[in-house]
This record gives C-alpha cells, sequence and structure tokens, in this order.
C-alpha cells in the first residue's frame, strides 16, 4: 500500500478518536469545575454540560450518585433529557409547531370593547363575556401575532378589567373589574396557551443546614379550538433571582411524567419543584422559563343544526336523527345523532352541545347507548337538562381533525417564591 494511502486512513481514524478525547476531557474538566467555589465557573461549567455532556453520557451516569449535590443535580437534570425509547402509541403521534395556533393580530382605534372581544373569541372558538355596562368603552391599540392570552392581557389591562380563570368546559371565559388589592397571579404565553403560576410552597429539611426547596404549582391552560390529550411534567430550563442566581430542577424533576387529560376540561395542574444553586439567593426569581410537551388536538370541525328543522338531517358526514322530550321527566331532552367519523383522533375527540338562542353553549352532558356500525358511523343518545327553557333550540356536534405532539416554552417574570 502507498505511503500516503496509509497515512490518510491514520488520518481517518484518528481524527473521529481525538474529537471524541477532547469531548471526554471538557466533560471531566467540567465536572470538576461544577465543585468549584467560583459561581461564573459552576456556571460556565454547567453550560458547558447540558450541551456537550450526553456526547459523553457514561461519564455523566458514573457521576450522578456523586457526592458533591451540585454535581449530583446537574448531571441527572441532563440525563433526564436524554432521547429515550417512545411508545408505538407515541410514535404514532405526528411532530407539530404549536406557537402560531392562537395567535391574534388585530388593531383597533377607537372600537367598543365588546366587538373587540367577540372578534378575539371567534378567533379561538371562544365567548368572552364582559358586565354589559362596559361593552361600548371605546379602545385602541394594536398588535401583531401575539399569543391570545397576551393579546387578551393587553387589550384588558388598558380598561382596568381581567380573566383570572381559565375557560370552561363550553368555552366560555369570565372578565372581571381588576383587583386593587390583590396582585395578579404571574404568567406566560405562548400559541394557545397560558401558564401561570398559582402556589408557592417552600420546604427545608429538618436536621440539616440545608437551603429551602420550592414546589410552584402551575396552571396550564387553553382555548376552545384547541383540545390537549396528554402533557408531560414541566422541564426547567431557566430560573434566576434579580441578581442573576440561578435555581435549579429538584431531584423530584428527574423523572418523565405524562399525564392524560380529560376532554371535558380546557386546564391542567402541573408542577415544578426548585432549590437555588446559592445559599443566599433571593426568594424570588426575576426570570422563569420552562417547556412544556404535550399531544395537542387541533383543526376543528363543527357542524350546526336548528332544532326546527325537519329532521333527521345530514351535513358534512353527521346526521341529527331526533330531538325528543323525555317522557315523564319534565325539562329533560334526548339528542339523537350519529357522524361517520373520519380517524381514531376524531373518534376520542367527538364532543356534542347544544346552543342556545343567545349564542351561548351548554354541554350535552349525559352520553348513553354509544354504538357503532360496520361503516365506522358512530351513532350517540346525549341526554339535555332544559328546564323550562324548552326544547334545544340548536345542536352543535364538533370533533377536532388533527392531532400532534410538540413542546411550547413559556416566559414568566417576577414571581415571588415567599
Amino acid at each position: 500500500m502507498r505511503p500516503w494511502i496509509v497515512l490518510l486512513l491514520l488520518l481517518l481514524v484518528a481524527g473521529p478518536a481525538r474529537g471524541e478525547d477532547d469531548v471526554r476531557q471538557r466533560v471531566q474538566q467540567w465536572l470538576e469545575d461544577l465543585q468549584a467555589e467560583d459561581f461564573a465557573t459552576r456556571e460556565a461549567a454547567r453550560e458547558g454540560l447540558t450541551k456537550e455532556g450526553l456526547q459523553a453520557a457514561d461519564l455523566l451516569e458514573a457521576a450522578k450518585d456523586h457526592e458533591d449535590p451540585e454535581v449530583r443535580r446537574t448531571v441527572r437534570a441532563i440525563l433526564s433529557r436524554a432521547p429515550t425509547r417512545v411508545t408505538p402509541q407515541a410514535e404514532a403521534v405526528p411532530m407539530g409547531d404549536f406557537r402560531t395556533l392562537g395567535t391574534i393580530t388585530l388593531a383597533s382605534q377607537g372600537r367598543p370593547l365588546g366587538d373587540v372581544l367577540d372578534a378575539m373569541g371567534k378567533a379561538v372558538g371562544a365567548q368572552l363575556t364582559v358586565p354589559e355596562r362596559l361593552r361600548a368603552s371605546e379602545v385602541g391599540f394594536s398588535m401583531k401575532e401575539l399569543p391570545f392570552f397576551d393579546a387578551l392581557d393587553h387589550v384588558l389591562k388598558r380598561q382596568g378589567l381581567e380573566a383570572p380563570r381559565p375557560f370552561d368546559a363550553v368555552g366560555a371565559l369570565g372578565i372581571v373589574p381588576r383587583s386593587e388589592t390583590v396582585k395578579p397571579a404571574p404568567f406566560g404565553a405562548a400559541g394557545p396557551m397560558r401558564l401561570t403560576v398559582t402556589e408557592v410552597s417552600a420546604s427545608r429539611t429538618l436536621g440539616v443546614d440545608a437551603p429551602h426547596k420550592y414546589a410552584l404549582t402551575l396552571e396550564l391552560a387553553w382555548t376552545p379550538h384547541v383540545q390537549v390529550a396528554q402533557v408531560e411534567a414541566p422541564t426547567l430550563e431557566v430560573a434566576r433571582d434579580p441578581d442573576g442566581k440561578a435555581y435549579h430542577a429538584s431531584d423530584a424533576m428527574n423523572r418523565r411524567v405524562t399525564y392524560g387529560v380529560s376532554t371535558a376540561r380546557r386546564h391542567h395542574a402541573l408542577t415544578l419543584h426548585l432549590v437555588p444553586s446559592e445559599p443566599d439567593c433571593k426568594p424570588r426569581l426575576a426570570a422563569l422559563e420552562t417547556s412544556v410537551t404535550l399531544s395537542l388536538r387541533h383543526d376543528p370541525l363543527r357542524v350546526d343544526f336548528d332544532g326546527g328543522e325537519t329532521l333527521p338531517a345530514t351535513r358534512d358526514g353527521v346526521t341529527l336523527h331526533a330531538i325528543e322530550a323525555v317522557e315523564g321527566s319534565a325539562g329533560q331532552y334526548v339528542v339523537d345523532f350519529s357522524a361517520k367519523l373520519p380517524d381514531d383522533v376524531a373518534d376520542r375527540s367527538l364532543t356534542a352541545q347544544v346552543v342556545e338562542k343567545d349564542g351561548r353553549l351548554s354541554t350535552l352532558g349525559v352520553y348513553g347507548g354509544r354504538s357503532r356500525a360496520a361503516d365506522g358511523t358512530v351513532r350517540i343518545r346525549a341526554r339535555a337538562w332544559r328546564g323550562n327553557r324548552g326544547a334545544p333550540p340548536a345542536v352543535r356536534i364538533g370533533w377536532f381533525r388533527r392531532e400532534e405532539r410538540g413542546s411550547l416554552r413559556f416566559r414568566i417574570e417576577d414571581v415571588p417564591l415567599r
């Protein structure tokens, strides 16, 4: 073999090996630097390990039970984010980008508040209810591609209003005057979702000189034009006090936990556990950034039927067979409908509601007699409680056409920990 060929082969073999050795040396040095007294040195080591540490995962595995708590916490947090084998069900859900879902582009030069809120609600399939005396007040603003909850807060602040609660089961959101004595809970918005810090608790291990640990309860809320199927425990990205000192996720956050979410809800509670990196960290976060991975259904299809039309009636593959009063049960009606659903996403997200004359919605609360024909058509008999309101004036049947899996990152500022 010619000498230059041998040299080339040696370079091809030795090049990657040297590169791998360099990474391992850096990772080993960073692990040592995590134990340094200097804060900047520890932070530089943590950033380096976060970027490259998994290229030498065996070194991290060997250090996950290190006697130094800073090394132990950092290594375990990085290992918890390593790619893991997903279940066949998760593999079947395609990846999606949710950042543009529910964003609002709107301008107003002296338009009535009621008209503005109606337009914003229509964009996300929602009912924004505001005191009638405030609907005529004029508002002026301009916004472009803001996440829905940021856009709503932007409009309401100008009027001294707020929407402290999530959407209810039928997509209504009550707007009330902003409290003069209670500061609004800090929140961050992304796409069609809002992440709010609703509660903070502090604890300390007795019998040892250890810093407080903090548990943050987070409320994840979303707009009616999407539906959450599953959500994972949040991942901490950044948490710093006003002096720039860091908080880190505690060992309790190392496990990945996935929660199923009821289709009847538009909010879900999550928990984030934090520990300070320094004994003198201030009990306040200037910035908290966390990401949430979830399976989200969107692209809704809604089919409306007038209760007074001749039945059965069929639209878009949905048939409303009958609306009948329940004999011997005053104020109760059975709504009999069927739908030939295109896929499992539609089947899992199928909903039915009564549309009142003023446009408000109420849920057909009890499903009964659900059956499936050989051609895949689902038939359902649902019951509505009407009281003295008479027969349902209109019925809405709907489902979602797409389900995707993705992550949203939230930034929340000025979070008190005490």
